[in-house]
This record gives C-alpha cells, sequence and structure tokens, in this order.
C-alpha cells in the first residue's frame, strides 16, 4: 500500500499493524507472537504509519523589523 524506502523506518514490533502496547511496561502484545518486546520483529511483521509518532518540528526564528531594514 505505502511504497517507502528500507531507511525511512525501523522495523519494530511498536510500528506493527498486528502489535498492541501494553500499558505500564515497555512489551508489546502480538497477536500471533503473545508478549514480546517492543524491538521484537517476526515474519508477520506489516508496517502500520498511523502508529508511529511524528518528529517535533523547531520553532521558526522570529525577524524584529529591525533585521528587514
Amino acid at each position: 500500500m505505502f511504497k517507502r524506502k528500507d531507511n525511512d523506518y525501523q522495523k519494530v514490533c511498536l510500528f506493527c499493524e498486528n502489535a498492541t502496547i501494553l500499558k505500564g511496561d515497555d512489551n508489546i502484545l502480538c497477536k500471533y507472537k503473545g508478549v514480546v518486546s517492543e524491538d521484537y520483529v517476526c515474519r508477520k511483521y506489516i508496517y502500520d504509519p498511523l502508529k508511529r509518532q511524528p518528529s517535533i518540528k523547531p520553532k521558526m526564528p522570529t525577524i524584529s523589523k529591525e533585521d528587514l531594514l
């Protein structure tokens, strides 16, 4: 569905379509493998772009009136 380069994201269970994040722990509940760490990857891995947190963009510098003159 989405065409991406291999460099654009890491293959980790945290971004898998078959995974559910467990609260209060760094583990993931996999639909196929059960409870695994968030760094785990299996053959059933399917990237889910909606699970990825976007990076925060840097603030734009403010321009004063003196800079425009």
